[in-house]
């Protein structure tokens, strides 16, 4: 399931060495030996494990010269390895945090909190790839984000409109977005309303998370529920359909993309404000759906 979301949460820079909390790459592995006991780093991801290589090159697993290409990145917990056979051809250190690289017995071996990623190059497409895993193993395609991911204000443009949002991380950004460190010269506020070309859905009954998580992610949501969650946008999903909206009477007001169209619903003037802008009423939320909350301290505007 690939997940795209567009986020509307401003946070300030913090060290990337005081608290991890998220990892992100294309790719993911399930440790082969070790454990990770007690972690609270987030993984967000597309696939588990390798898939068939042929697939891999078409899915953009290659560099610009035609050779199968994978970006790998490992972080150790107490210490690990993340190795791959056939081994590559050759590879290109992006980022080495103290990890050894290149050993005869593991292509990347990281002590404690060390970590490092590269760049594999196969000269043909492998036809097929073993991995073996201890502590955090990453990997992705050469032009997507892989790792750890900083806290740290990110402008992206879409590719369809043109227009410029603001991410909490690089990781949450989708792929093929221009992105931006610097708020952009032609940034507008106004842009920041509804935007139209990202779609929230939940696939086989599967909650999921952009970096935020949810208070409850449950098939059966009570008012106790909603009171829990903070303030700001916050993305939740349900799997089975909510009918009784009043339950959402804490927040200001409720968003949700279906059958092609951004609908609203909210307790308080901002009903009103949701019409006089066109948009529809929410009546109820599907089942299997994600949906946008937000608690502010004061009323927000709501731009089309």
């Amino acid at each position: 399931m690939k997940k795209i979301f567009s986020i509307f949460l401003f946070f300030g820079t913090s060290s990337l060495f005081s608290e991890i909390t998220q990892m992100h790459g294309n790719l993911w592995f399930e440790p082969t030996s070790g454990a990770i006991d007690g972690s609270t780093i987030e993984i967000t991801y597309d696939e588990v494990g390798f898939y068939n290589t042929t697939e891999m090159y078409d899915d953009g697993f290659r560099t610009a010269e035609g050779e199968f290409a994978i970006k790998m990145f490992h972080y150790g917990s107490g210490w690990g390895i993340f190795d791959v056979t056939p081994r590559p051809d050759s590879y290109e250190i992006l980022e080495n945090n103290g990890s050894v690289i290149g050993g005869e017995s593991n292509l990347i071996y990281s002590q404690d909190g060390k970590f490092s990623t590269i760049i594999a190059k196969w000269d043909e497409i492998p036809e097929t790839l073993n991995y073996e895993c201890d502590d955090y193993c990453l990997a992705s395609k050469l032009e997507s984000e892989v790792g750890i991911c900083e806290k740290s204000l990110t402008y992206a443009k879409s590719p369809k409109t043109g227009t410029w949002f603001p991410f909490p991380t690089l990781c949450d950004v989708p792929e093929n977005w221009e992105t931006s460190s610097e708020k952009p010269t032609d940034f507008n506020l106004d842009d920041m309303g509804i935007p139209e070309e990202i779609e929230i859905t939940l696939e086989n009954s599967e909650v999921f998370s952009a970096g935020f998580k949810a208070g409850v992610e449950s098939s059966n949501w009570t008012e106790n529920d909603i009171l829990e969650i903070g303030t700001g946008w916050t993305l939740h999903g349900t799997t089975n359909k909510i009918t009784n909206l009043n339950i959402f009477d804490s927040t200001d007001i409720v968003w949700i993309f279906a059958d092609g169209n951004w609908k609203g619903w909210s307790s308080d003037d901002v009903k009103q404000t949701i019409l006089k802008n066109n948009y529809n009423l929410l009546e109820s939320i599907p089942k299997n759906s994600g949906f946008w909350i937000y608690k502010p301290e004061i009323m927000i505007p709501i731009t089309k």
